[in-house]
């Protein structure tokens, strides 16, 4: 929680307590990793079929160190990384990532906002003021957004435009950032400067090794849920203990067809 990437998870996290309370035997490291994931299939991303079982440590001697989580501009890792396309690879090939899954996981940015109070990386914070136009600038995020003129629909969180979900602020990278499509990879920020784009994102479609992978996915948004998908279940294994050692499956693979032998 102290850890400078996790700023804001707090927040994440008090919305996940009440089912900790519910359910005490399930543990913060397959709830957290189950909200993730649901969080993206009820967005319209898709659906990860994944194990769980997952031990909580026992106390902050057993967390990760602080760094091994990439930074959004320079100096990355301290000034030991020249440039943000050898920052990532070195984050990530650390975990056995390869270019294909580093720029199909940086896709999550396609969903959500960078808020000033907590990365640092945008300019823009909490509430109307602060917000974007795309993030509720004159526009209240919580309700009736699609019905005011001039108003982009895009950061209505209730099918209804009730109150009762969101908050105005912040700065996504796309202007749908409530929905997980492949709109990261349409470069909107090329059209408007009041969408996010770091560094580490730039990189993306510049660097000759990831610009293969960012152009796939932004012609077919299939391809980049898929690759998604499996990149996400990889990550969310990564250095976890599981318990039984093969994990618990709660629900099954792609059904694969059937054929009736009677």
């Amino acid at each position: 929680m102290s850890h400078g990437a996790n700023a804001g998870l707090k927040k994440a996290l008090t919305y996940l307590e009440p089912f900790k309370e519910r359910y005490a035997n399930l543990s913060w490291a397959d709830l957290i990793q189950l909200a993730g994931a649901t969080a993206v299939e009820c967005a319209g991303g898709p659906k990860m079929y994944m194990r769980y079982g997952r031990v909580d440590v026992t106390g902050p001697e057993e967390c990760p160190k602080e760094g091994n989580l990439p930074d959004a501009e320079p100096p990355y890792h301290d000034g030991a990384d020249p440039d943000a396309s050898t920052h990532l690879r070195r984050i990530f090939y650390r975990m056995g990532f390869d270019d294909r899954e580093i720029v199909a996981l940086s896709g999550a940015h396609t969903i959500g906002r960078a808020f000033k109070e907590r990365s640092g990386v945008s300019q823009f914070g909490y509430g109307e003021k602060a917000a974007t136009k795309f993030s509720g600038r004159g526009c209240p995020v919580a309700g009736g957004v699609s019905k005011q003129a001039g108003c982009p629909a895009a950061h209505v969180a209730r099918a209804d435009d009730k109150p009762g979900i969101g908050m105005p602020g912040g700065q996504p990278w796309t202007k749908s950032w409530l929905a997980f499509d492949n709109a990261y990879f349409k470069k909107e920020y090329v059209q408007d400067p009041e969408l996010l784009w770091m560094s580490t994102d730039k990189a993306l479609h510049t660097d000759p090794g990831f610009k293969p992978h960012f152009d796939l996915y932004a012609s077919d948004e299939k391809a980049f849920h898929r690759d998604f998908a499996a990149a996400f279940v990889k990550l969310s294994e990564c250095g976890a203990r599981l318990r039984p050692i093969n994990g618990i499956k709660i629900n099954e693979d792609p059904p694969r067809r059937m054929v009736w032998r009677g």
